[in-house]
């Protein structure tokens, strides 16, 4: 079952490895390199997961970095810049898809970012989580620590 939310859908079928993808309205299974955030307290935030083989897997949080957060939160349609790395809690005892990441920044999918060929030892309770910074809507104010003021802008 898919319902539509606010900036996308959200499917909720019995397959955990289901995904909806653009404007469809139907679960079907993970492709390679698709990427969900799970645990998060809002949708541009959690655990890393990828897709891999049709089934989500965690990333390792070691050399994980804004670099690595950006291109997830880039991927998911966030802006690359003010992505955090973050940690959200161990995942499922499913497997760990990654170690290693060492992302530029550019890539359009943390699939195509170098990681270690070698498995690094690596647990549940050190899975990688991301905060991507929420897309502005109109009439959003934001602070910013380099002003000392508010602008109010009226259409």
């Amino acid at each position: 079952r898919c319902v539509n939310t606010e900036g996308g859908y959200y499917c909720a079928c019995n397959d955990s490895n289901a995904v909806v993808s653009g404007d469809s309205q139907t679960c079907h299974a993970c492709k390679d390199g698709d990427v969900r955030l799970v645990d998060g307290s809002s949708p541009n935030e959690g655990r890393v997961e990828v897709c891999l083989n049709e089934v989500f897997g965690t990333v390792c949080v070691n050399h994980w970095d804004s670099f690595d957060a950006g291109v997830v939160c880039g991927q998911l349609g966030y802006s690359k810049t003010g992505a955090a790395p973050y940690t959200f809690g161990p995942g499922s005892a499913g497997p760990i898809h990654f170690t290693g990441l060492d992302c530029m920044g550019e890539e359009s999918n943390l699939t195509k970012c170098p990681h270690s060929a070698i498995p690094l030892q690596c647990s549940h309770s050190e899975d990688a989580g991301v905060k991507c910074e929420e897309k502005c809507r109109h009439g959003n104010i934001r602070l910013s620590a380099y002003s000392n003021y508010i602008e109010d802008y009226d259409d």
